[in-house]
């Protein structure tokens, strides 16, 4: 290979790599101002609805629930530690909807998480006031759920 040869070759290499810095580059731009489209993007949901039979479900954020304009609307996720015994429950109102309901035994095991979780839930019950669904949601933005 001539000298001339191998410069062609080092120049097609470099122009490689400008290409593909310039490429990511571009891609990184437009990753930063999509991005930037969301910061500080909230989606504060809160939803209770009861059925005529008692079943139920809420749904939302914590920070929905209290930062809503009606001072009604809440959502507790309770445990009550007693000497022979754990009581877990959660209740949740919005407007004239409220309902109560106590996990069953499979969702107990996640009351815990339930209670630390700091995205957007779903929780629904059944006639009896039994809990029976439970939802976690731990995505930056949650448009619909």
């Amino acid at each position: 290979m001539t000298s001339g040869e191998e410069r062609l070759r080092d120049d097609e290499m470099l122009q490689f790599k400008f290409s593909r810095f310039a490429f990511s580059f571009a891609g990184l731009a437009v990753v930063t101002i999509s991005g930037a489209a969301y910061a500080g993007y909230r989606n504060d949901t809160e939803i209770c609805h009861i059925a005529s039979d008692g079943s139920g479900y809420c749904a939302g954020n914590f920070r929905a629930f209290a930062n809503a304009p009606n001072n009604g609307d809440h959502v507790s996720v309770n445990v009550e530690y007693w000497p022979t015994y754990t009581s877990y429950s959660f209740d949740g109102s919005v407007g004239a909807s409220a309902g109560t309901c106590v996990p069953n035994s499979k969702l107990q095991a996640l009351w815990p998480q339930f209670m630390a979780h700091q995205g957007a839930f779903s929780i629904g019950w059944d006639a009896t006031g039994t809990c029976t669904d439970l939802e976690l949601y731990n995505a930056s933005q949650s448009l619909t759920f």
